[in-house]
């Protein structure tokens, strides 16, 4: 008989009753041994079992087993007081026949049942055995591996705490990075400020300089025009006295040459020669006088551009001959 059927036709049966639901392990148990018992088929093992009933731990199971073989064998031995009070004396030898044929297979039914159920329980407590020893070897390695996952917790907290220490100190890092750039920014936008500040005082002195400058080259060139003109002014005198002088000079030796000696003549001309030769040189010294003064302003004016380098190189190259070229020219023709 092929029990695969009956133990699914069983468990159909068991959970379409009403209160299956509240049932437990041990009644679930004892309800499907005796359907697998009215059905003919032998108990299976509590994990068969469990299959039946869904539910129970293999103490419970194999106890409710117990129990129905031991309730199912004193069912069995109130059978055997069967009395046949009652019956006719013709249907007596029949029924007690009946009857102990009944217990006779009833009790070799439930002996070969018996032997069933003992060996289902030796390999049940074989398999318990084994179970028992698969337990403890994975016990055994439960406890190795809670060791192994111990160690586990505590290097994996030794690295949270190394985390936690690196991201704390990176934290700090960032925090200090962030200082030193807004520091850094602050110092720069400073630098900055003081860069543009000094770049517009600096273009204000550039003007300024400039504008001085300017003036200074104004200046300047205004006092060498004057000087250039007092230095003209006073060579056209001496030159024109100079001339006045050589052509009276001239005349008056002709004049003498003339009069061939004369001496009322003669008397009268020198004395006209010293008054030119008197006023010549009152001209002679006013001029000089202004070249002298002339020369103290053109020391002067050197004197206070060696104290500008750079605008007296602008003026050397305005006038390369300057005021010492006029002044050279004076004091020659005055030599002459």
């Amino acid at each position: 008989m092929n029990d695969e059927p009956i133990a699914l036709t069983i468990a159909l049966t068991l959970a379409a009753r009403p209160d299956w639901a509240k049932l437990n392990a041990y009644e679930r148990t004892k309800l499907a041994c005796q359907e697998l018992t009215r059905a003919g088929a032998p108990i299976p093992a509590w994990t068969a079992l469990r299959d039946i009933i869904r539910k129970g731990s293999a103490g419970d199971i194999n106890r409710a087993k117990k129990d129905f073989r031991l309730e199912h064998a004193e069912a069995l031995r109130k059978m055997e007081g069967f009395s046949a009070d009652g019956v006719p004396p013709a249907l007596t030898p029949h029924i007690l026949g009946m009857w102990t044929e009944a217990i006779t297979q009833a009790k070799a039914s439930f002996s070969d049942q018996v032997r069933i159920w003992e060996e289902a329980v030796e390999q049940s407590d074989r398999a318990l055995q084994d179970a028992l020893a698969d337990l403890e070897l994975a016990q055994s390695e439960v406890q190795t591996m809670l060791v192994r996952a111990e160690g586990a917790d505590q290097a994996r907290a030794a690295l949270m705490d190394q985390v936690r220490a690196e991201q704390a100190a990176r934290k700090a890092a960032e925090s200090m990075l962030g200082e030193i750039r807004a520091d850094a920014n602050l110092q720069r936008d400073r630098l900055d400020a003081a860069l543009k500040h000094s770049q517009s005082e600096l273009d204000k002195a550039i003007g300024r300089l400039e504008a001085s400058e300017r003036r200074s080259l104004l200046e300047v060139e205004r006092a060498r025009q004057e000087a250039s003109q007092k230095v003209a002014q006073a060579t056209g005198l001496l030159n024109d006295a100079k001339a006045k002088y050589e052509l009276e000079l001239h005349r008056l030796s002709k004049k003498i040459q003339d009069e061939g000696g004369q001496n009322t003549n003669l008397r009268s001309i020198n004395s006209k020669l010293e008054h030119a030769a008197r006023e010549g040189t009152s001209r002679a010294e006013r001029a000089e006088a202004s070249l002298e003064e002339l020369q103290a302003q053109n020391a002067k004016l050197l004197k206070a551009l060696g104290d500008k380098p750079w605008l007296r190189r602008s003026l050397s190259r305005k006038n390369p001959t300057g005021e010492k070229a006029n002044i050279r020219s004076l004091t020659t023709d005055k030599s002459r």
